[in-house]
């Protein structure tokens, strides 16, 4: 829904002039809030609130891709007990969702060019992906 120019002028107005938080506006004009945070990013304001701050994980991100640039295939639960060991103190969870994060997905398109281009043969795919669906 686009917003009219006359509320986008007198979110401004408020916001400036005024000195009203996003909040009371969003009240006096009957507006939801994400559409006076939207206007005003419109209109070249920085994000207001807090600077995101740090995760847990990021002090241990270069021990982390170094360990997986050495061991690609290693579990998360592996290299969460690693981790572990040099004092991260976070959930397994929330690391496994970063680890995830963190490694490259797999690209089909590199294996069916290779199959296309006769790199490798269907038989070393099928001997490759062993049981999987589709793969018979």
């Amino acid at each position: 829904m686009v917003t009219p120019p006359d509320i986008e002028a007198q979110i401004l107005r408020f916001y400036h002039a005024e000195k009203w938080t996003m909040g009371t506006i969003a009240r006096q004009l009957h507006i939801h809030h994400s559409v006076v945070r939207r206007v005003l990013a419109q209109a070249g304001l920085p994000r207001v609130g807090p600077p995101p701050g740090l995760s847990k994980i990021d002090a241990y991100l270069p021990f982390i891709r170094q360990t997986l640039e050495k061991l690609p295939e290693l579990a998360a639960s592996r290299l969460y007990t690693m981790v572990l060991d040099h004092g991260y103190r976070g959930s397994p969870d929330n690391f496994r969702h970063h680890i995830a994060c963190l490694r490259p997905r797999f690209d089909a398109s590199e294996w069916m060019l290779a199959l296309l281009q006769k790199k490798i043969n269907m038989q070393d795919l099928k001997r490759q992906t062993g049981d999987l669906p589709g793969f018979s």
